[in-house]
């Protein structure tokens, strides 16, 4: 990442950072790189959709919990929700392959994943009733 820092300074992509601390070489260096780089964006969020200031980023990653963020200069709430969606997807197809889900539950999962989603966030994306 910190190669990439001048890039993403200048083009400021939305970026989805999932963040394992605990293989970490040196926790207190290596986080505070990652803050350094995300410090450029003007919103970091938890991938529930909240935003987190880098102060608590920093204290989630020294205690050596693993965690994902989504980095951006904008964020609406279709977006929100797509960034959610692909996370719970992402979550439940991680969770298979470790058999703690059978492959064919997983769409019945999603499911009920986007409609709790739906409820924390309080609204259906644009242009829809419901969440299917």
């Amino acid at each position: 990442m910190p190669t990439m820092r001048k890039y993403l300074q200048e083009n400021m992509p939305t970026l989805f950072l999932s963040l394992h601390p605990f293989y970490f070489e040196n926790k207190e260096k290596d986080c505070n790189v990652v803050i350094d780089i995300l410090s450029v964006y003007p919103h970091i969020y938890c991938v529930d959709g909240k935003k987190i200031k880098l102060d608590e980023l920093f204290t989630v990653l020294m205690s050596s919990r693993y965690c994902s963020v989504i980095a951006t200069t904008k964020w609406n709430f279709n977006r929100r929700l797509i960034y959610l969606y692909r996370y719970a997807i992402q979550e439940l197809i991680n969770r298979s392959k470790y058999y703690l889900y059978h492959p064919l539950e997983i769409p019945e999962l999603i499911k009920r994943n986007l409609e709790k989603i739906v409820k924390k966030i309080g609204r259906s994306p644009k242009g829809h009733s419901d969440a299917q």
